[in-house]
């Protein structure tokens, strides 16, 4: 892909599907060789699922090829989806073991059903979804097993599906640790430390992968600690990360209610956290209402909001870099924040009590921020959500060309699929010499970087801006005959 040489979609519509005679194995050994800082669990199970659904082909077969790249993505999303749907029962289990009250746990069911940023990336192809489920089933399970004294086995599967679909899992099992030491029970506390241990060793293996490709993680990952931003900006950023779970009506505040949207719903959640402490300690027998959390629930809750807070913007205040500006590294604090806010909405679902305005805004935030961030075409992820606005822009026939260069591989990738028909694309990694395929018809740059463009110019090219963000441009390139 990186040859420099100009391809279409037909040509790399493949991409989207497995390669016959490679399997599991396969697909594990390029991610540990390739991109290790992701787990192969999902990517895994993604191979055998579109194999299942009978996506694999040969290389090359014939069809429309637009049709068939739009087949297997949909094919993939759906495996996502599921992931999604399965967050729903996970969150209803671990709220009412954490409430001791079935109807906060539909409450947080709700809660979850409506979020905007778990529904959002219960459509991606991606493993997001599938680790907030696990991680929510995890404490789940964690939560019924130091009650009830049964179930470990379920717990320690939960955990180590968590640690096999994201590296972040780690934050999961260090927030369990420390429940565990709150949990006043010493024998079922062992039991529970020597699971997460358990489920830490079947993960070891990837770990080992890790660090023998650290440099390769590293290089993977140096975009986070090398982009600088003013601290306003960050601190907003966090700010709108923390509300996502309840609303979201555009990403970087572009919508004009974002603002007082974000502030009032963080004001309920601040609220809501501190109306914990005031839920009664026990019901009588068989009385409906959530209860305030064991010191177990609470320390669990209060870890899992506060570990990925301090190990990413922590790092970002006093190091510089953006890493608390994938709200995704946060998932585990806004499943906590899911959490503490389900007893707001249990009155809905036959818990006593008052039914207050918090849960009218919960609900309609959520709500609105649905149709907001959901209509097509949607985009999750910052680096590609203006893709389609780039693909606009593009004249049909056109070359577009891009580099190696960061995220431009993939989203070259994901461009080809919505680009005009007949578009061809190129991408290489020598930017010394700037050659350009020989090419009738418009030729434009895709996220281009300062060499392409002064060698190019350096040729007597003119480079005419097109459209840029943060992180993707297009460029106009006409050069002399």
């Amino acid at each position: 892909m990186l040859s420099g040489e100009p391809f279409s979609l037909a040509e790399v519509a493949p991409a989207w599907t497995p390669v016959p005679g490679r399997g599991a194995a396969a697909v594990a050994a390029a991610l540990g060789r390739d991109e290790p800082q992701h787990p192969p669990l999902f990517y895994v199970a993604a191979r055998g699922w579109l194999g299942l659904l009978g996506r694999a082909r040969p290389a090359g077969a014939g069809g429309d090829a637009r049709e068939a790249a739009r087949a297997d993505v949909a094919a993939i999303r759906l495996l996502g989806a599921l992931g999604g749907l399965l967050l729903l029962p996970a969150g209803a289990l671990a709220a009412r073991e954490l409430y001791r009250d079935r109807a906060t746990g539909r409450a947080a069911a709700a809660l979850l059903a409506l979020s905007p940023f778990f529904v959002l990336y219960a459509r991606e192809a991606r493993e997001y979804a599938w680790w907030a489920a696990a991680m929510m089933a995890s404490a789940g399970a964690l939560l019924r097993a130091l009650r009830t004294g049964r179930g470990w086995a379920r717990h320690g599967l939960a955990t180590a599906a968590a640690l096999g679909l994201s590296l972040h899992g780690a934050l999961l099992v260090a927030a369990e640790g420390m429940a565990l030491v709150a949990f006043g029970r010493r024998r079922r506390a062992a039991t529970g430390g020597l699971v997460l241990l358990g489920a830490t060793a079947l993960v070891a293996p990837w770990g080992l992968a890790v660090l023998r490709n650290r440099e390769r993680v590293a290089a993977a990952m140096a975009w986070a600690a090398e982009i600088r931003v003013p601290l306003g900006t960050l601190l907003g950023r966090a700010a709108l990360s923390l509300s996502r779970p309840f609303v979201d009506l555009g990403a970087d505040f572009e919508h004009p209610l974002s603002g007082p949207a974000v502030a009032a719903a963080l004001a309920l959640l601040a609220a809501t956290a501190v109306g914990l402490l005031r839920l009664p300690r026990d019901r009588p027998a068989g009385a409906p209402g959530p209860r305030r959390p064991e010191p177990a629930g609470l320390a669990l809750l209060g870890a899992a909001f506060a570990l990925p807070l301090a190990l990413t913007l922590g790092p970002d205040l006093l190091l510089g870099g953006i890493r608390s500006l994938s709200t995704r590294y946060l998932t585990l604090s806004l499943l906590a924040e899911a959490l503490v806010a389900a007893p707001l909405l249990a009155p809905l679902f036959g818990a006593p009590g008052r039914r207050g305005p918090g849960a009218a805004v919960l609900l309609v935030a959520g709500a609105s921020s649905l149709a907001a961030v959901t209509g097509p075409p949607t985009w999750v992820k910052g680096v590609s959500r203006h893709l389609p606005e780039v693909a606009a822009r593009i004249e049909p026939g056109a070359l577009v060309v891009g580099n190696g260069e960061g995220h431009n591989p993939g989203n070259l990738l994901a461009l080809a699929r919505i680009a005009p028909p007949g578009t061809r694309l190129a991408a290489t990694t020598r930017y010394e010499t700037c050659e350009l395929p020989a090419r009738a018809g418009p030729v434009y740059l895709f996220s281009a970087i300062p060499p392409q463009v002064a060698c190019l110019q350096a040729r007597g090219c003119a480079v005419e801006r097109l459209f840029a963000d943060p992180f993707l441009s297009l460029d106009r390139v006409r050069c002399p005959r």
